[in-house]
């Protein structure tokens, strides 16, 4: 099976950096305008610190346990 990558994107964790997995994961769920939870922030809000788009990322196995995210 031929691998294409189609997109590179730098990010941080906020973990140190031998709790940060290194690798190519697969986006395995996305949402638009996700609620942040944690702090009940509905989505839409200008301050849900999500943004506009999230990304689930198959890191490790964890199946959409990390996440990539808009800031905007």
């Amino acid at each position: 099976m031929e691998i294409k990558i189609r997109y590179v994107d730098p990010v941080v964790t906020g973990k140190t950096w031998d709790k940060t997995p290194v690798g190519f994961f697969k986006v395995v769920n996305k949402i638009k305008n996700r609620p942040y939870y944690i702090g009940h922030i509905p989505d839409g809000d200008p301050r849900n610190p999500l943004g506009k788009r999230w990304l689930g990322l198959n890191a490790n196995g964890t199946y959409g346990g990390y996440i990539r995210h808009s800031r905007q």
